[in-house]
């Protein structure tokens, strides 16, 4: 992420022209979503545009919406404020970012939002409580980030709040670093014969300015600040990834990794394609979202978890088989516990998985005369012609799969 160390010129005395910025907005929202969105993820705009405090430009807080699924495109340069930027101008703020959060995370038709990143970073300013926001957000909804093909620098810290990251075999991630850019002019202004001359208060009021070299004691002050931003910046991703530590994240050195080399050392979970991710998203109505001690391939997610290693078709798993495998996998889980006492007394899985999300709202988990005896006859429907399903011996590596993905799909964490 790059701060900028010049100082700009402003214009002055020109007034907004609100209808005009309201009108470009209006048209940018309909080229980024016809021909950005709709052709990649087919489905209805969604979430509302509303004026900022100021009244003088729309927040663009809509998303493209199919079946239980918000998507979030980020494309371009980032910068902090601008809530009209959209991706289809080569730029996206993090004030519209998060008014689309906002919005897919209030709206209670979307289960899972999916981020859809192309961007090289942009600024220090207002990505780290984006990236903050975003993982609010991603403890209430999963958050499936796809670098699709570009997640670097602050785009990286956004995409370090979801839930899980998804990269393309050839996306771009990491570059988890700060810089500073200090351009000096002097020499060449002495060439043309222009002599600047800075009138100021203050000691510090023009450190870093381009008229001059950079002093030491400026170039110090500097490097505490890009110190200061890394740390943070580190922090951030660290928090996010659990699987890397703050040691591992600085042996990067602000390095970025391509497809399978992000998700070897940690920067991603998996390798896919954003129609492959949008497809199975949609599907499932969810986002697979990764529990303590869960942790699944592309391939054990391609596998159907009805069928048995060698090939073998098998119609169901024993209550018995899940409930100890969910429990074996998640030992310190309350929400797993009750899921796996509710299968063992005969309950489906939707009725077990709905017992163990009352642990979060401190209800009682204790299945009612009337919840066990629906869950008898919903165990009578399971196979064909209204009678049990036959079992058959299904391979160890087939019954976790089956326990990781019932787990995530029904309650999302344990």
């Amino acid at each position: 992420m790059v701060i900028s160390s010049v100082i700009s010129e402003h214009m002055t005395g020109v007034a907004p022209l609100v209808d005009v910025e309201n009108a470009r907005a209006e048209a940018q929202f309909e080229r980024e979503t016809h021909s950005q969105m709709l052709d990649r993820f087919d489905g209805e705009p969604r979430g509302p545009r509303v004026k900022n405090a100021y009244g003088d430009s729309y927040i663009q807080t809509r998303y493209r919406f199919r079946k239980g699924v918000a998507l979030i495109t980020v494309e371009g340069s980032l910068v902090n404020r601008g809530a009209y930027i959209g991706a289809a101008s080569g730029l996206t703020s993090y004030e519209g970012v998060t008014a689309q959060f906002a919005a897919a995370a209030a709206d209670p038709d979307v289960k899972t939002i999916m981020l859809d990143l192309d961007s090289p970073g942009g600024e220090a300013g207002g990505a780290f409580e984006l990236a903050d926001f975003v993982h609010a957000v991603a403890q209430e909804k999963p958050v499936v980030a796809i670098v699709n093909a570009l997640a670097a620098s602050a785009a990286y810290a956004m995409a370090s709040g979801a839930s899980r990251i998804i990269t393309t075999p050839s996306g771009v991630s990491g570059s988890i670093g700060v810089v500073v850019l200090h351009l000096d002019q002097s020499k060449r202004l002495e060439k043309m014969g222009v002599v600047p001359t800075l009138i100021y208060a203050g000691g510090h009021k023009v450190d870093g300015n381009p008229f001059e070299p950079l002093p030491e004691d400026t170039r110090a002050d500097l490097q505490a600040e890009v110190d200061q931003l890394y740390a943070m910046f580190v922090a951030t991703v660290a928090r996010g990834r659990s699987n890397l530590t703050e040691d591992a994240i600085r042996a990067t050195e602000a390095r970025t990794c391509l497809g399978a080399e992000a998700v070897e050392i940690g920067l991603a979970d998996d390798v896919g394609t954003f129609v492959d991710i949008a497809e199975e998203l949609q599907s499932s109505g969810m986002g697979r979202k990764f529990m303590k001690g869960a942790t699944m391939s592309q391939a054990d997610l391609k596998r159907s978890p009805s069928v048995a290693s060698g090939g073998e078709p098998r119609l169901e798993t024993t209550p018995q088989e899940l409930s100890g495998a969910v429990l074996a996998l998640f030992p310190d889980s309350k929400r797993a516990q009750a899921f796996g006492e509710a299968l063992s007394k005969g309950a489906s899985i939707a009725l077990a998985a709905d017992l163990a999300k009352m642990i979060d709202d401190g209800q009682s988990t204790k299945m009612s005369p009337l919840q066990m005896a629906m869950a008898q006859q919903r165990r009578a429907d399971l196979g064909p012609g209204g009678g049990p399903a036959p079992h058959q011996a299904a391979a160890k590596d087939d019954l976790w799969a089956h326990a990781i993905a019932t787990v995530n799909r029904e309650f999302g964490r344990a």
